[in-house]
């Protein structure tokens, strides 16, 4: 046979249901709950119903409150991994367009230096478009630099010679 606690906490539910509905009235929720529960009274009789009843509303609304808080905070919880998510979306996104936009502005600064897919280097000496527009090639030579004009066009086989 369960305790006269174990009863209330069983049939909670509809226990406080009737105690609210009848406006925390021990009595008239007796009375009501006889009917819904006829074994109540085999557990308690009304005297300890009614000293455990304001116990156990109490108790009740407290864990109701608790229950509504972490409900909210679950709710909150999904919301804002949702958000984390989108912003992680709008991040890699973005990365992937400034990484679009570095890589044109790098071909772009390469075709006004005129050195666009052409080698930079050619048999051992730097190659640079000057101010002026024309190609020169650079090179160290027994600790001194020494430059060689191509001319306006970038030709290989004339570099090379």
């Amino acid at each position: 046979m369960l305790s006269p606690i174990a009863f209330l906490i069983e049939h909670s539910k509809t226990i406080v249901q009737q105690y609210r509905h009848h406006d925390s009235k021990p009595k008239k929720t007796w009375a009501s709950l006889q009917k819904i529960l006829p074994q109540l009274s085999e557990y308690m009789s009304f005297n300890t119903f009614k000293q455990y009843m304001s116990v156990f509303a109490v108790v009740t609304n407290g864990l109701d409150k608790v229950t509504q808080e972490r409900d909210r905070l679950l709710n909150d919880l999904k919301i804002t991994t949702k958000q984390k998510t989108q912003l992680e979306g709008q991040v890699d996104e973005l990365k992937t367009r400034l990484d679009k936009v570095i890589h044109t502005q790098a071909l772009d600064a390469a075709v006004i230096h005129g050195l666009d897919k052409k080698p930079k280097r050619i048999c051992g000496w730097n190659v640079q478009k000057s101010k002026d527009g024309y190609y020169r090639c650079y090179r160290k030579i027994a600790k001194r630099v020494h430059s060689v004009y191509i001319g306006k066009d970038l030709d290989l086989k004339k570099a090379q010679v």
